[in-house]
Protein backbone atom coordinates (compact mmCIF):
# COMPACT_ATOMS: atom_id res chain seq x y z
CA UNK A 1 0.00 0.00 0.00
CA UNK A 2 1.54 3.07 -1.22
CA UNK A 3 1.73 5.84 1.69
CA UNK A 4 0.33 9.28 0.93
CA UNK A 5 2.79 12.38 0.97
CA UNK A 6 0.20 15.03 0.20
CA UNK A 7 2.12 17.76 -1.95
CA UNK A 8 5.44 16.64 -1.15
CA UNK A 9 6.42 14.60 -3.76
CA UNK A 10 5.13 17.70 -6.58
CA UNK A 11 6.86 19.70 -4.68
CA UNK A 12 10.58 17.61 -4.80
CA UNK A 13 9.99 16.39 -7.91
CA UNK A 14 9.35 20.03 -9.57
CA UNK A 15 12.31 21.82 -7.50
CA UNK A 16 14.49 18.33 -9.36
CA UNK A 17 12.94 19.53 -12.74
CA UNK A 18 14.30 23.57 -12.17
CA UNK A 19 17.50 22.63 -11.02
CA UNK A 20 17.79 20.01 -14.17
CA UNK A 21 16.22 22.76 -16.79
CA UNK A 22 18.48 25.41 -14.92
CA UNK A 23 21.62 22.64 -16.24
CA UNK A 24 20.02 21.47 -19.11
CA UNK A 25 20.03 18.31 -18.05
CA UNK A 26 16.50 17.43 -17.83
CA UNK A 27 16.60 14.41 -20.36
CA UNK A 28 19.38 12.93 -18.37
CA UNK A 29 17.58 13.11 -14.79
CA UNK A 30 14.84 11.70 -16.78
CA UNK A 31 16.57 8.64 -17.47
CA UNK A 32 18.24 8.36 -14.00
CA UNK A 33 14.97 8.71 -12.33
CA UNK A 34 13.59 5.86 -14.64
CA UNK A 35 16.28 3.86 -13.84
CA UNK A 36 15.79 4.27 -9.79
CA UNK A 37 12.16 3.52 -10.83
CA UNK A 38 12.98 0.49 -12.04
CA UNK A 39 15.09 -0.63 -9.21
CA UNK A 40 12.34 0.19 -6.75
CA UNK A 41 10.06 -1.95 -8.79
CA UNK A 42 12.66 -4.78 -9.35
CA UNK A 43 14.04 -5.03 -5.90
CA UNK A 44 11.22 -3.83 -3.03
CA UNK A 45 13.65 -4.80 -0.67
CA UNK A 46 15.80 -1.76 -1.83
CA UNK A 47 12.96 0.48 -0.32
CA UNK A 48 12.74 -1.11 3.32
CA UNK A 49 16.45 -1.19 3.21
CA UNK A 50 17.16 2.53 2.60
CA UNK A 51 13.71 3.09 5.41
CA UNK A 52 15.60 0.89 7.76
CA UNK A 53 15.90 2.98 11.07
CA UNK A 54 18.54 0.62 12.34
CA UNK A 55 21.04 2.17 9.64
CA UNK A 56 23.55 4.44 10.23
CA UNK A 57 23.63 7.45 8.21
CA UNK A 58 27.05 6.20 7.10
CA UNK A 59 25.93 2.98 6.09
CA UNK A 60 22.87 4.32 3.96
CA UNK A 61 25.57 7.37 2.20
CA UNK A 62 27.58 4.54 1.69
CA UNK A 63 24.81 2.57 0.19
CA UNK A 64 23.71 5.81 -1.78
CA UNK A 65 26.85 5.89 -3.51
CA UNK A 66 26.87 2.70 -4.56
CA UNK A 67 23.45 2.98 -5.77
CA UNK A 68 24.26 6.47 -7.61
CA UNK A 69 27.57 4.36 -9.28
CA UNK A 70 25.89 1.29 -10.09
CA UNK A 71 23.64 3.19 -12.23
CA UNK A 72 25.78 6.26 -13.30
CA UNK A 73 23.78 9.15 -12.40
CA UNK A 74 23.88 12.57 -13.51
CA UNK A 75 25.52 14.64 -10.79
CA UNK A 76 22.39 17.04 -10.42
CA UNK A 77 20.22 13.15 -9.44
CA UNK A 78 23.23 12.36 -6.69
CA UNK A 79 22.93 15.64 -5.27
CA UNK A 80 18.96 15.51 -5.50
CA UNK A 81 19.19 11.68 -3.47
CA UNK A 82 21.86 13.51 -0.75
CA UNK A 83 19.64 15.90 -0.30
CA UNK A 84 16.55 13.99 0.45
CA UNK A 85 18.53 11.97 2.24
CA UNK A 86 19.71 15.43 4.44
CA UNK A 87 16.01 16.27 5.08
CA UNK A 88 15.22 12.79 6.26
CA UNK A 89 12.98 12.59 2.98
CA UNK A 90 14.16 9.37 1.00
CA UNK A 91 10.88 7.49 1.93
CA UNK A 92 9.39 9.75 -0.89
CA UNK A 93 12.32 8.97 -3.27
CA UNK A 94 10.37 6.20 -5.12
CA UNK A 95 7.27 8.59 -5.72
CA UNK A 96 9.74 11.29 -7.72
CA UNK A 97 10.16 9.95 -11.00
CA UNK A 98 6.34 10.07 -11.75
CA UNK A 99 5.85 13.00 -11.00
CA UNK A 100 9.36 14.18 -12.43
CA UNK A 101 7.87 12.51 -15.36
CA UNK A 102 4.83 14.55 -16.07
CA UNK A 103 6.76 18.07 -15.68
CA UNK A 104 9.02 16.34 -18.73
CA UNK A 105 6.24 15.21 -20.95
CA UNK A 106 4.56 18.91 -20.26
CA UNK A 107 7.96 20.72 -20.81
CA UNK A 108 8.53 18.68 -24.01
CA UNK A 109 4.67 19.55 -25.03
CA UNK A 110 3.70 15.63 -24.93
CA UNK A 111 1.19 13.56 -23.44
CA UNK A 112 0.53 10.14 -22.89
CA UNK A 113 -2.07 8.78 -23.95
CA UNK A 114 -4.08 5.40 -24.07
CA UNK A 115 -6.68 4.07 -26.68
CA UNK A 116 -8.50 0.64 -26.89
CA UNK A 117 -9.80 -1.05 -29.92
CA UNK A 118 -12.03 -3.84 -30.78
CA UNK A 119 -9.49 -4.74 -33.32
CA UNK A 120 -6.18 -3.81 -34.87
CA UNK A 121 -5.76 -0.25 -36.44
CA UNK A 122 -4.04 0.11 -39.51
CA UNK A 123 -1.74 3.30 -39.63
CA UNK A 124 -4.37 5.87 -40.99
CA UNK A 125 -6.83 4.32 -38.42
CA UNK A 126 -3.68 5.23 -35.36
CA UNK A 127 -2.90 8.58 -37.47
CA UNK A 128 -6.56 10.06 -37.51
CA UNK A 129 -6.52 9.37 -33.90
CA UNK A 130 -3.37 11.10 -33.25
CA UNK A 131 -4.37 13.68 -35.18
CA UNK A 132 -7.69 14.57 -33.59
CA UNK A 133 -5.90 13.93 -29.74
CA UNK A 134 -3.33 16.41 -30.74
CA UNK A 135 -5.91 18.99 -31.79
CA UNK A 136 -7.61 17.88 -28.59
CA UNK A 137 -4.99 18.60 -26.07
CA UNK A 138 -2.56 21.18 -28.05
CA UNK A 139 0.51 18.35 -27.45
CA UNK A 140 1.87 15.57 -28.98
CA UNK A 141 0.10 12.93 -28.25
CA UNK A 142 2.31 9.43 -26.91
CA UNK A 143 -0.35 6.77 -27.35
CA UNK A 144 -0.41 2.97 -26.40
CA UNK A 145 -2.46 1.15 -28.32
CA UNK A 146 -4.49 -1.73 -26.56
CA UNK A 147 -7.06 -3.93 -28.76
CA UNK A 148 -9.57 -5.36 -26.68
CA UNK A 149 -12.55 -7.25 -28.62
CA UNK A 150 -14.98 -7.37 -25.13
CA UNK A 151 -15.35 -3.18 -26.34
CA UNK A 152 -17.33 -4.40 -29.36
CA UNK A 153 -16.53 -1.65 -31.74
CA UNK A 154 -15.73 1.82 -31.67
CA UNK A 155 -13.00 3.12 -28.80
CA UNK A 156 -12.08 4.17 -25.44
CA UNK A 157 -9.33 7.03 -25.23
CA UNK A 158 -7.66 8.06 -21.98
CA UNK A 159 -5.30 10.95 -21.09
CA UNK A 160 -5.18 12.99 -18.08
CA UNK A 161 -7.27 11.91 -16.02
CA UNK A 162 -9.70 12.30 -19.06
CA UNK A 163 -11.60 8.94 -20.16
CA UNK A 164 -13.64 8.56 -23.42
CA UNK A 165 -15.43 5.99 -24.14
CA UNK A 166 -17.11 5.50 -26.92
CA UNK A 167 -17.17 1.91 -27.53
CA UNK A 168 -19.75 0.01 -28.06
CA UNK A 169 -20.31 -2.13 -25.17
CA UNK A 170 -21.10 1.02 -23.30
CA UNK A 171 -23.34 2.32 -25.69
CA UNK A 172 -25.33 -0.95 -25.45
CA UNK A 173 -25.34 -0.92 -21.97
CA UNK A 174 -26.81 2.76 -21.69
CA UNK A 175 -29.20 1.62 -23.89
CA UNK A 176 -30.46 -1.27 -21.82
CA UNK A 177 -30.49 0.47 -18.53
CA UNK A 178 -32.65 3.08 -20.42
CA UNK A 179 -34.87 0.16 -21.30
CA UNK A 180 -35.11 -1.82 -18.10
CA UNK A 181 -36.31 2.09 -16.60
CA UNK A 182 -38.72 2.36 -19.25
CA UNK A 183 -40.31 -1.33 -18.18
Amino acid sequence: MKKNFGPLPTRYARSLFLAAKQGNVVSEVEKDLQALDETFSQYGEFTALMLNPGLSDEKLSAILTALSSKLNLHPVTRRFIDLLHEKRRLELLSTIPAYYHKLYLEDAGEIEAGVTTAIELDSAGKEKIQVHLAKKTGKKPLISWTVNPQILGGLVMEWSGTVYDGSLARKLRELENRMVEAV
